[in-house]
């Protein structure tokens, strides 16, 4: 069967749009029980895994009781990465901070090729649960930090939320428990799988963004099409170099058009998504 080509979006870079404040009618369209999915936000007990089942019929596993079940609602129900916006298949797709294996878990039926990258051992572990199966056999999971240097890093840990763990912490607050953990440089893993073109890169990585676009920087943001990303202060770093507004810089010089949306109580932490409007059709 031949793919469908991806497709320069018309409005990827548009307003918020009613989603984000109408997102339950997508329970309907994304999980096989909605109702009993629906469910999942009034648990108050421990921290506990289980599984979800998606419309196509693959599962999705969660730690109920976790910041989990606010990523799932965030990826699959609110759309944060825009990625509905985009018509078509894409070739290649890169997931940073994948945390348990949502975003990925989410793409994977559109993607030719989906590298992952999740850090920390525990999430990990999830993530593989997410992502095993003949349905995934495309993608490509790796237990290591995305960083502008091959070597170790010490990843911070956020006990409270596994979402949040961090090399970059912005509070001497989140530095008390940390693990030593493999970093790798994007570009050497591009470069040695003869990746030439990204068609959508997403980051979620507190902190460790500015160091990755640098490294991209050098690779070629021009073989990017689609971003979308989390940005966060880092403590001590220059706003100058580590800010929303210094990554939007830094791709309007490389020919993105950018939306920056930072959250209105802490505007140092928001989403960015950059497309090029000259991407051509694949």
């Amino acid at each position: 069967m031949t793919a469908t080509p991806m497709n320069p979006s018309n409005n990827y870079l548009g307003g918020v749009g009613w989603r984000k404040r109408f997102y339950h009618f997508w329970f309907w369209r994304v999980f096989r029980h909605p109702l009993r999915t629906m469910e999942l936000r009034y648990y108050k007990g421990a921290p506990q895994v289980q599984e979800v089942e998606l419309l196509d019929g693959r599962p999705l596993w969660l730690r109920v009781g976790t910041s989990d079940r606010s990523i799932v609602w965030e990826v699959f129900l609110k759309d944060n990465y825009r990625t509905e916006r985009i018509e078509g298949r894409l070739t290649c797709v890169v997931d940073i901070g994948a945390q348990i294996g949502l975003f990925s878990l989410k793409m994977a039926p559109r993607a030719e090729r989906l590298l992952t990258f999740e850090p920390e051992p525990e999430n990990f572990k999830l993530l593989s649960r997410n992502l095993s199966g003949p349905s995934h056999q495309h993608v490509e999971t790796f237990n290591k930090a995305v960083a502008n240097r091959a070597g170790t890093l010490r990843l911070y840990m956020a006990p409270s939320n596994p979402g949040a763990h961090t090399a970059f912490p912005a509070e001497t607050s989140a530095v008390e428990e940390y693990q030593e953990v493999e970093a790798v440089r994007l570009p050497d893993i591009l470069d040695a799988r003869k990746i030439s073109h990204i068609d959508y890169l997403k980051l979620d990585c507190e902190g460790a963004e500015y160091e990755i676009m640098a490294s991209l920087a050098e690779w070629g943001l021009d073989r990017i099409s689609y971003i979308g990303m989390e940005y966060h202060p880092v403590k001590d770093a220059s706003p100058e170099t580590h800010s929303g507004e210094a990554i939007e810089k830094l791709l309007c010089q490389h020919g993105f058009a950018v939306l920056r949306l930072p959250q209105k109580r802490h505007p140092d932490i928001g989403m960015l998504y950059a497309e090029r409007p000259s991407s051509p059709k694949q």
